[in-house]
């Protein structure tokens, strides 16, 4: 009896036996994921078009009134595509529909998120989200009937299923997440690839958060470009209970293929039923075509922890700074939470 009592005694110092344990090798796993994927980059390329386009879609009214910084926001159902590991900060069951209106200069024409999450019992929760776009990129120019090149458009659509998982130790506040993600993508042909995405969320009591997330670390069947790895490490914190100030950053590993960009948002809420959101991002001008986007964002009986509210109206606005001509999205969402 003695002996078995120091083996279980043993087990659990070690970690094996306790849940928390657990949830630090999966840590361990993800971050050996991270750096084993920032090491096997490829040789330098400029960003394309649709790599631009990519990282100015915003999904999410919450998200993009924020312009992206909410890794370590991460506190609503948006967090689904933005990192996993915030969906333990869920209350109850969310879903939200999302939709975006876009200008005709701008390369996204359509871009449709439903997302949905729920936390468990015990801890960490589950969420599912579908995302479905359409992207006009340039493609090859063409001589048109006047003698003059002209350049022709192509149109890709998306269709991308997710669907997160996440776990977190009471003991220490860290929260792992994960997502398996499919994906149909239609240019001149059907193609199809799956990913997944890892997420890291500690909390610093109720007043600071760090986040970080890869997305796309592995992937499988056709070589899609649109599931590039990326990852985005965020810092959050709250001076007052009525704001947040966020930043982060994408690509800060330094890959060659993707240009580093900068997020920082604000959320201030002056009254129980209305929040207001601001945010800025730029990418890097060293690392790729400069872009400079600014962000704005209100909520209606915006459901959050302790709101009380059962349904969310959301609106989100980006305007593109450095576009030839304006380039403005809308986004709008509606919330419920039972």
């Amino acid at each position: 009896m003695r002996m078995c009592s120091a083996n279980q005694s043993t087990q659990s110092n070690l970690g094996i036996v306790r849940p928390g344990g657990r949830l630090v090798l999966w840590t361990i796993f993800a971050l050996i994921v991270v750096l084993f994927q920032a090491t096997s980059l490829g040789q330098a390329q400029e960003a394309s078009e649709w790599s631009r386009a990519q990282g100015l879609t915003l999904v999410g009214s919450r998200a993009a009134g924020l312009a992206g910084a909410f890794t370590a926001v991460a506190d609503n159902t948006d967090t689904v595509y933005w990192n996993p590991a915030g969906l333990e900060r869920l209350t109850g069951t969310e879903a939200s529909l999302s939709y975006q209106i876009h200008d005709e200069e701008n390369p996204i024409q359509m871009n449709l998120s439903l997302l949905a999450g729920r936390r468990g019992e015990g801890g960490g929760g589950e969420g599912l989200g579908v995302l479905i776009s359409e992207i006009e990129v340039p493609g090859e120019s063409e001589e048109g009937t006047n003698g003059e090149e002209e350049l022709e458009k192509v149109k890709i659509k998306q269709r991308v299923v997710i669907l997160s998982k996440s776990f977190r130790d009471k003991q220490t506040g860290l929260s792992f997440g994960v997502s398996l993600k499919y994906l149909n993508e239609k240019i001149e042909k059907t193609e199809h690839a799956a990913g997944a995405d890892v997420g890291l969320l500690y909390r610093f009591g109720n007043y600071l958060s760090v986040g970080l997330v890869a997305r796309n670390v592995t992937t499988v069947f056709d070589d899609v470009d649109s599931f590039e790895d990326e990852y985005q490490i965020g810092l959050a914190g709250s001076p007052i209970p009525s704001l947040t100030l966020s930043g982060d950053v994408t690509n800060f590993l330094g890959q060659d293929d993707q240009p580093k960009t900068f997020r920082g948002g604000i959320r201030y809420q002056p009254l129980d039923m209305l929040t207001l959101r601001g945010g800025y991002m730029g990418i890097d001008p060293e690392e790729g075509d400069s872009e400079s986007v600014v962000t704005g964002g209100i909520s209606l009986f915006d459901i959050r922890k302790g709101a009380g509210r059962q349904l969310g109206l959301d609106y989100a606005v980006t305007y593109n700074v450095d576009a030839e001509e304006a380039e403005l999205t809308h986004t709008i969402s509606a919330t419920a939470r039972w």
